[in-house]
């Protein structure tokens, strides 16, 4: 890229900020906040680095939520033609193709967990608007639990105590009992529902992902349910599943009133909790597992909810 030596140059010019050098793809992972929070421009960046995948989400200004211009790929550069660029990360590039414009985005790694952020927009709709460049410096968000407010990716700690049952998905057989559909595994009652055609569902939803474990937060009356196979999430789809997908690195606990709790993707509620003990375990969870989607067999007053890749 022709400018991306200036770009360099004005990092230390415009900062005053030494460059963080020798920082790796892992250690700038992570989500970048605008330290102006009264920006017009770009609010937040989530820096996401996995198994050799390099990933930018953007976020601009937006009322009454950031806008989520979406996750692209990063060419990451080194400092050298003979270094290892996710080794010693000097500069990261993304591009934005719109329909009425262009952006690049280039990156510049700053000491003291901050980021130089630097726009370029050129516009191909006819407007007759010029191009232009605005910079911005953003800070990682460090995550601290509270009490009382919104707490956003509690630590994960590596041993995660769940409740789980284990059963056999080719075992399991529906049986009538009055009124609801049973789902049995030998005689062990797992899954209920209201008629046949929801019971079958969710037989055919465990054979076709292997499911032999179900999760719960909180009981008797679990806030969250889910479904694994061994020690990972379900991933794929299947015919006719309905499903919800959401950004498990935008998740946020809030309160919301009377003692309650809910989980949030930006605007887009998805659970609550009668405490915020089960809000935080349920995050926990979707965070362990990666989960992206939560999927309901029967809606209103679904008969089974689950969570997959």
């Amino acid at each position: 890229m022709k400018n991306l030596k200036a770009v360099l140059f004005l990092a230390a010019l415009f900062f005053s900020t030494t460059f963080a050098g020798a920082a790796s793809m892992n250690q700038l992972k992570g989500t970048y906040v605008n330290t102006d929070s009264e920006t017009k421009g770009i609010t937040k960046i989530n820096l996401k680095f996995n198994n050799g995948v390099r990933l930018i989400q953007t976020f601009g200004s937006c009322s009454p939520t950031d806008c989520d211009w979406g996750t692209t790929n990063a060419m990451v550069y080194g400092q050298s033609v003979a270094s290892i660029p996710v080794a010693n990360v000097q500069a990261i590039q993304a591009e934005y193709e719109k329909s009425h414009a262009n952006t690049t985005l280039v990156i510049i790694p700053l000491a003291n967990n901050q980021l130089m952020v630097t726009s370029m927009t050129t516009f191909k709709d006819g407007s007759g608007r010029k191009p232009y460049a605005k910079t911005f410096r953003m800070k990682r968000q460090i995550i601290i639990a509270r009490p009382v407010g919104t707490i956003v990716r509690p630590t994960i700690p590596t041993f995660l105590k769940e409740d789980l049952i284990g059963f056999n998905a080719y075992n399991l057989r529906i049986v009538p009992r009055g009124s609801i559909f049973l789902i049995l595994d030998g005689n062990h009652s797992v899954f209920s529902a209201p008629n046949y055609t929801e019971a079958k569902k969710i037989v055919n939803i465990c054979r076709n992902y292997g499911i032999n474990k179900q999760g719960f937060v909180g009981r008797p009356n679990p806030s969250l349910t889910y479904l694994l196979r061994g020690a990972q999430a379900p991933v794929g789809a299947m015919a006719n599943e309905d499903c919800l997908s959401f950004n498990p690195d935008n998740l946020e606990v809030q309160p919301a009133g009377g003692g309650s709790y809910r989980l949030v993707d930006g605007s887009h509620y998805l659970f609550s909790f009668p405490n915020q003990a089960e809000a935080i375990q349920s995050l926990k969870v979707i965070h362990k597992y990666g989960f992206t989607k939560t999927c309901y067999v029967g809606r209103p007053g679904p008969s089974l909810q689950y969570l997959r890749k």
